[in-house]
């Protein structure tokens, strides 16, 4: 019996010393404004009778945000008539998983146009007093359950913008919905309209108009369309930027409201790729205080072709099977969701990157070397510690010597410590 019960305590010993690990980073944390998003488009994308899929799919990642879009030509098809039904049910299905809605409200309704017959008639300006009582229908209705309201999409290139690009026409839009939203619920926020890529111009021009004063967050997409380079070069420029213009708009907060990376057979790089460069720009972004949330584009592949870009940009393919960038994203959630970022340090001639944060009592250490393999030896005897990869498997190695080494790559390696 006496043996007995020394194993059963040393068991329990075992046990609590794992379970020490788990806690703080095997569930969704509670009460955090999340930074994690996506653009699942759950409300156009989908047939009503599989919402369920996509919807079990963000709760299973962990997600805190979904980007979805209010377009205007299907809920009011013709002048007066608003079609509430499929949205209603998706929301509701949103705020029963406690997900939060970012809003993109888009573009024009083709009879609110001076040409409702011409092609992509929905991307030329609509006329405002229409645009108004859309915008202000929706806010009205969606009151208490979205809170946050984006304007238009990437108006800073003609295939969103028609005939040609023009800020001065977007600020338009922009003061209108601002004005209605602030009216129809004073503590919703207006999201800015995310450029295609940080387009430095065409905000610069926004803010010489003044257009600061309408709205609460910048938003920006800021894609590296070459897709197979490593990313860190052309991101740490690309949010360098987006913090200057940040402060001109008064230190506003930033959003990443799209990028990503596709799979596939032609721009599109490989599942293992596109998971190592989601983990590491969600880490980069750490360094850049005004950038509060980042929207991965897409939930889901759009297509099977694997020779189409705009096809395979998602984190799970057309038939739902999830990518290797799935389980990368929600091992980072799971892990730095409700951390605190503490301090980075990059050599840039080795291509290594070492970034700290600290979440619960613990410590949390994530590397990467985007220039050949090396070694990272932990020689304090006295911690516990846990090593995960980019995908969240336990790669945890025997001390030898009081020591442990941890092999570095181009695969962020997460090493969680106790002090």
């Amino acid at each position: 019996m006496k043996k007995l019960r020394k194993i059963v305590l040393v068991f329990c010993v075992l046990l609590s010393s794992f379970l020490v690990f788990l806690i703080p980073f095997g569930a969704r944390t509670q009460g955090i404004d999340s930074r994690f998003g996506v653009n699942a488009f759950v409300l156009n994308r989908y047939e009503q009778s599989e919402l369920s899929k996509p919807v079990n799919i963000m709760k299973d990642l962990g997600i805190g945000w979904s980007r979805e879009e209010f377009i205007w030509r299907d809920i009011e098809p013709a002048k007066g008539d608003f079609q509430w039904k499929d949205y209603d049910e998706a929301i509701s299905q949103f705020s029963s998983l406690n997900i939060s809605i970012l809003g993109v409200l888009d573009y024009s309704a083709p009879w609110a146009t001076s040409d409702p017959n011409r092609t992509d008639a929905d991307k030329y300006m609509p006329n405002i007093a229409d645009w108004q009582n859309f915008v202000g229908r929706v806010v009205d209705r969606y009151k208490g359950q979205v809170h946050y309201w984006q304007i238009w999409n990437e108006p800073n290139v003609p295939v969103f913008f028609k005939p040609e690009p023009d800020a001065g026409k977007y600020l338009e839009l922009l003061k209108s919905a601002h004005e209605i939203i602030k009216q129809k619920d004073p503590g919703a926020q207006v999201v800015l309209a995310g450029t295609s890529g940080v387009d430095v111009g065409y905000l610069e021009e926004l803010n010489n108009l003044e257009a600061g004063n309408f709205f609460d967050v910048l938003a920006v997409h800021p894609y590296s369309f070459d897709f197979r380079s490593p990313p860190e070069e052309k991101f740490l420029k690309n949010m360098k930027d987006a913090q200057q213009l940040s402060e001109k708009f008064g230190g506003k907060p930033i959003w990443l409201t799209e990028f990503g990376w596709p799979t596939g057979n032609i721009e599109g790089v490989s599942e293992d790729i596109q998971a190592k460069y989601l983990a590491r720009i969600y880490l980069i972004s750490y360094q850049f205080p005004n950038v509060k949330k980042l929207f991965w584009y897409d939930l889901r592949n759009d297509g099977d072709n694997k020779n189409d870009r705009e096809n395979n940009f998602g984190l799970i393919n057309k038939d739902y099977t999830k990518k290797k960038s799935f389980l990368a994203y929600k091992n980072l959630i799971n892990i730095l969701e409700g951390s605190q970022f503490e301090n980075a340090n990059i050599n840039g001639e080795n291509g290594f990157y070492d970034f700290y944060f600290i979440k619960g009592g613990y410590k949390i250490r994530v590397v990467w070397k985007i220039n050949g393999l090396d070694n990272l030896t932990l020689v304090d005897s006295s911690i516990d510690v846990k090593i995960l990869d980019f995908v969240g498997a336990d790669i945890t190695s025997k001390k030898e010597n009081g020591s442990v080494v941890v092999g570095i790559s181009d695969s962020p390696v997460f090493i969680i410590t106790n002090k």
